[in-house]
């Protein structure tokens, strides 16, 4: 397998001392890089939410409006991934965000119509979700482990972990979620016409959290087909608008 493209192979389920594990590879740095995940452990949306996907992505085609477009993504995103809080978040021209889209658990504090400060996601997280869809953070309690050795013997450079689902984190951003009673997270970047337009973002409080391969993978296939979609809704919504004034503007 590669001789073709390597992501065609993702993931390769093979079995290791016994358990079953999704090796998932890439290259970077002119190397392959493998990275080893047990498929125990891991939540599974199940056959029967798959089988619907065709439906489900028939009802974001649907979508006239970005209201209706991002809370229909929300809400597929939270079922496919079964995280506590699904969010739809924009950017606007200073990178400020706003969340626009909830699904959440019953019981949690509306985050829906809040603003957050664009130092909040700095400039060198938006080029990497601008380059990587999606990023996870299964445990925000996890420890470090270093990569040994510590830099590439054949560049001599530290390796290229960009493209690497379980790369570590800022320990700024885990004491941002640990702030925020956040366990787990996961985001699926919205991307428009090859700048960052704005976010999936998942939130869990109950404990860690870590969907499988293949329900991540359907939640960045919903995120990639939205932001398809979304250069058509917003030019339809803001054209409505400008017709919605010029009505006004003659009656007056």
């Amino acid at each position: 397998g590669l001789a073709g493209e390597p992501a065609d192979l993702d993931p390769l389920r093979v079995v290791v001392g016994g358990e079953e594990v999704d090796l998932v590879v890439h290259r970077a740095d002119g190397l392959l890089l493998t990275e080893w995940e047990p498929v125990a452990g891991a939540e599974q949306a199940g056959e029967v939410w798959h089988r619907r996907l065709p439906t489900v992505l028939q009802r974001l085609a649907a979508s006239s409006t970005l209201e209706q477009l991002s809370a229909t993504l929300a809400r597929d995103v939270r079922e496919v991934t079964g995280f506590d809080r699904v969010m739809v978040y924009r950017f606007d021209a200073g990178w400020n965000g706003e969340v626009i889209a909830e699904a959440r658990r019953e019981d949690l504090e509306p985050f829906l119509g809040l603003h957050f400060p664009a130092g909040d996601i700095p400039a060198q997280a938006r080029a990497l979700y601008t380059t990587n869809w999606m990023r996870l953070i299964p445990d925000a309690g996890y420890h470090r482990v270093p990569l040994q050795p510590a830099t590439n013997p054949g560049t001599g450079r530290p390796l290229d972990l960009s493209g690497a689902m379980l790369r570590s984190v800022s320990p700024v951003h885990l004491e941002y979620l640990a702030n925020m009673g956040v366990v787990s997270s996961m985001s699926v970047s919205l991307i428009d016409r090859g700048r960052l337009w704005g976010l999936i973002s998942c939130h869990h409080y109950a404990g860690p959290h870590r969907p499988s391969y293949a329900d991540r993978t359907a939640a960045e296939f919903l995120g990639r087909t939205a932001s398809l979609l979304l250069h058509t809704v917003v030019a339809e919504g803001e054209q409505e608008g400008v017709v919605e004034v010029a009505e006004r503007a003659a009656e007056l």
